[in-house]
């Protein structure tokens, strides 16, 4: 049983209304997915178990801890870490991320924009983004 899934015996015998992960690991994905306690899940795992940067599985992912592990602290084993990025101009939401994408710079928007284009966005495109969502913004 790993610490995350005595954990979750532990928060689910207590009846907690909230749960917090910092970090998830292949063995917490067995039985059922990481989050089979009731309750209000805050900032749950992905259900699919794939990293919010490059999209790749949980099966697909290096492990934290060893040589290059970009982390302070003991994440040993985990594959997918939470960290917070802006998701839209102003807004910042959890993000559940491997290690090859824990370090780079940039929100999640402009992930997304290289994801769907192919390219990163150039410093014109983000600054017209970022003007148009302020605009959107102030008209609400």
């Amino acid at each position: 049983m790993t610490i995350k899934g005595e954990l979750m015996k532990y928060l689910t015998r207590q009846m907690s209304p909230s749960i917090f992960f910092d970090a998830v690991g292949r063995d917490d994905y067995e039985a059922g997915g990481p989050c089979p306690s009731p309750g209000i899940l805050i900032n749950a795992p992905p259900e699919d178990g794939r990293c919010n940067i490059c999209e790749r599985s949980i099966d697909e992912l290096k492990p934290y801890g060893g040589p290059g592990d970009p982390l302070v602290g003991d994440f040993t084993g985990a594959k997918l870490v939470k960290q917070f990025r802006e998701i839209f101009p102003g807004q910042v939401a959890a993000s559940w991320e491997c290690r090859d994408c824990f370090c780079q710079l940039g929100p999640l928007w402009a992930f997304d924009f290289e994801k769907e284009n192919g390219r990163p966005m150039t410093e014109e495109e983000m600054a017209e983004y970022v003007k148009s969502c302020l605009e959107y913004m102030e008209s609400c």
